[in-house]
């Protein structure tokens, strides 16, 4: 049988590319998330520059106390 000559499962698939057909969706997830949080930053900013003052003011009170809360990994 024609293949990339890695393991084969019980029924003869081979494994390499059902690691990449299942990977694909974890890419897209990834890459969907991503261009959706790029999106809300790129209208968030420039939101803020347009407005300016009281609210890019109160915005970065917001950005500081995010920093000060201490990370903490889940176990």
């Amino acid at each position: 049988m024609p293949g990339t000559g890695w393991a084969r499962d019980q029924l003869g698939h081979d494994l390499l590319v059902r690691i990449f057909y299942g990977g694909r969706i974890s890419l897209a997830v990834g890459l969907s998330a991503t261009v959706v949080a790029l999106t809300i930053g790129m209208f968030t900013v420039r939101w803020r520059v347009f407005v300016g003052g009281v609210l890019d003011a109160a915005m970065m009170r917001i950005v500081d106390i995010l920093y000060a809360l201490p990370f903490t990994p889940p176990e």
